[in-house]
């Protein structure tokens, strides 16, 4: 599998006045921003990457590699910046 890793609006980051947004994907929230996961990420989006990062131990932890490669990428598309660190990893556990 391959993911497009160009970048996805990095300018969706902050809104015009300045304020910082919410770092999930086509989310524009600013209110109730919660530093997490190395982002910040409005109420609903991080109950949604903190099911995510559940998911990602428990493969990890019973060794559930399709599970592990499914969490991964999710988290991929789900994040606004692309970790360069999550990229590589996700093409190492693949191989």
């Amino acid at each position: 599998m391959i993911l497009h890793t160009e970048p996805k609006h990095h300018y969706n980051l902050v809104n015009k006045k300045g304020e910082q947004l919410c770092h999930a994907t086509a989310c524009r929230d600013k209110y109730h921003l919660n530093s997490a996961y190395n982002g910040l990420f409005c109420d609903k989006h991080l109950v949604i990457l903190s099911g995510i990062r559940k998911r990602l131990l428990q493969a990890k932890y019973f060794n559930n590699k399709t599970m592990e490669i499914r969490e991964r990428e999710n988290e991929i598309r789900f994040r606004k910046i692309m970790d360069d660190g999550h990229i590589y990893y996700f093409y190492k556990i693949q191989s």
